[in-house]
């Protein structure tokens, strides 16, 4: 749209008419600037679609920054009502701005909170507000500061959906420049434009001052209509037949073809068709492989995902039980692929899905969810975590302290994170002995360990000492003593020779470190071993109740 006559650019009430009517990813619905020379202000309000015609009719706000507030009206038989949006036309502003008069410290501008409420938004500080989607994924929605209000447009666009009401926008923008360009050639006048959609008026007038000003103002309204109900975003326009459910591969035929199958839980398909025999009797219960890389993401964000025995969930948001007891890879039932993983979130599963060379579940998977039996997990990793909350659990209950310390607020996230190499490289292990020592040894409660001692310590003991001086005060038995003390060191020297290696040292040898080269069997060995020794350990935190009992 053309704004007649041409202003001169300074004035950029073209840039902020085209602006005001463009569509875009984010709208601006609340502006206030009052900086002289010049000024703009922007309000959106949602009205019902009958009263698009009366609004367009004059270019003037029906409602201004401010207007919102609950209130009562008398009709014309002098009854009182209420309003709770201060009016009875149904138009409702979408930001509440308040005012205190300079008396009380100024407030931030507030979104329609059943708008919040719709998407479920979440803020921190009431001035970004996050999206949280169904795969677990966080998007921005809006942003408010002290001057203006950004909505993204598809949440605003889905809000309209739902409630069938149309947005109304409200522009006044006034521009004060030198008339140093126009002298007699830019004479006063006044401009309606108007379309099916907006109704905008543009005056123009040249001061008298002596300096000789340009004064302009864009005073206007437009109008979205809303979207069809079915564009509201949630149930039950968001129909399962709407989603798409990838195909995984599920095995090969003896021709070398891959099959695969969708996740649909209802309808699982398979191609090619002459391989049916390779679903399960029950297609849901057909096992998808996938290398261990696949829970490296969940892993690496445990504050969002927990990855527990047999078990991944994002939150309270969604959950799928997986099989990550085997030694070679995950396994997930197809079925559970398409009900449990939302779909967002599978196409990172479709990227590290295997056919496998030993295609087999693991013994813990098969009693506990074929068999319906109880069943201890196979993997060392569960084994060691199990042994080790036991230990904590059972050395508080049967002595009243701690030998291993809650884990500060850095360290909360460390044995969760606990877990086999998935790469035969030196860091993959490095990281992980770095995790078992942060929860081991540093995590050893010295200084309660020495107020127990009988014979004072040499001066600088540190903690592996003075544990192994109290156990043996306490008649911890001397093989006993030697594993668990040799544990601990074992530990404690695998970490500091990884962290005072030369950082031209890549290539050291596991080997030079005691343990096997294989960094999953050696990560296997370490834990094992830890696991016997925390178990014999919470055996013996038995044994001092009973004996000062």
């Amino acid at each position: 749209m053309n704004i007649e006559p041409p202003l001169p650019e300074e004035l950029t009430q073209q840039q902020r008419c085209d602006e005001f009517l463009s569509d875009s990813e984010y709208w601006t619905i609340a502006y206030r600037d009052s900086d002289a020379p010049s000024s703009l202000g922007v309000f959106s309000a949602l009205a019902p679609v009958a009263m698009s015609h009366n609004l367009l009719r004059e270019p003037d706000w029906e409602i201004k920054i401010g207007d919102g507030a609950p209130a009562f009206w008398r009709d014309q038989d002098d009854c009182t009502h209420y309003a709770p949006y201060g009016r009875d036309d149904g138009l409702v502003p979408l930001v509440f701005v308040q005012s205190h008069y300079d008396i009380l410290p100024a407030t931030l501008p507030q979104l329609l909170q059943e708008f919040c409420h719709y998407h479920n938004l979440w803020t921190s500080d009431s001035k970004d507000y996050k999206k949280l989607n169904r795969d677990g994924s966080v998007e921005d929605a809006c942003e408010v500061r002290e001057r203006s209000v950004r909505i993204r447009s598809k949440y605003l666009r889905q809000f309209q959906a739902a409630k069938q009401l149309m947005l109304v926008r409200y522009i006044d923008s006034i521009n004060t420049i030198e008339n140093r360009w126009c002298e007699a050639t830019l004479q006063a006048a006044s401009h309606s434009l108007m379309g099916d959609t907006y109704h905008l008026d543009l005056r123009v007038s040249a001061s008298t001052w002596e300096n000789g000003m340009v004064w302009s103002r864009l005073l206007g309204i437009a109008v979205t209509l809303p979207p069809p109900i079915s564009q509201c975003g949630v149930w039950p326009w968001t129909k399962d037949e709407q989603e798409i459910y990838q195909r995984f591969k599920i095995g090969e035929t003896s021709n070398g073809e891959t099959i695969t199958a969708s996740c649909n839980p209802y309808n699982p398909g398979i191609s090619p068709s002459s391989a049916k025999d390779a679903l399960a009797s029950d297609p849901y219960l057909t096992p998808v492989y996938f290398s261990l890389a696949v829970l490296d993401r969940y892993y690496n964000d445990p504050e969002k995902y927990c990855i527990r025995d047999s078990y991944l969930s994002c939150g309270t948001l969604w959950g799928v039980h997986i099989d990550n007891n085997h030694p070679d890879h995950v396994m997930v039932w197809l079925g559970d692929l398409g009900r449990d993983i939302p779909e967002g979130e599978r196409g990172h599963w479709v990227l590290h899905n295997i056919v496998s060379p030993s295609p087999s579940i693991s013994g813990t998977a098969f009693r506990r969810q074929i068999l319906g039996e109880f069943a201890e997990p196979d993997s060392p990793v569960w084994r060691f975590k199990s042994a080790y909350r036991n230990l904590r659990a059972c050395w508080e209950k049967y002595t009243g302290w701690e030998l291993l310390r809650d884990p500060d607020e850095d360290d909360a996230s460390l044995l969760p994170r606990l877990r086999m190499p998935t790469i035969e490289q030196d860091h993959a292990l490095e990281d992980q002995i770095r995790i078992l020592h942060r929860v081991l040894v540093e995590a050893l409660n010295a200084n309660e360990i020495k107020e127990r001692l009988q014979m004072p310590p040499p001066k600088d003991a540190r903690s592996i000492l003075l544990l192994e001086r109290w156990l043996n005060q306490e008649g911890y038995g001397p093989e006993s003593l030697s594993a668990a003390i040799a544990y601990f060191r074992k530990v404690h020297n695998l970490r500091n020779k990884i962290a005072h290696r030369k950082s031209s040292n890549h290539g050291m040898t596991l080997s030079a470190l005691d343990i096997a080269d294989d960094k999953r069997t050696a990560m296997s060995e370490l834990l094992s071993i830890g696991e016997a020794v925390l178990n014999d350990l919470a055996e013996f935190a038995t044994t001092l109740q009973d004996a000062s009992g």
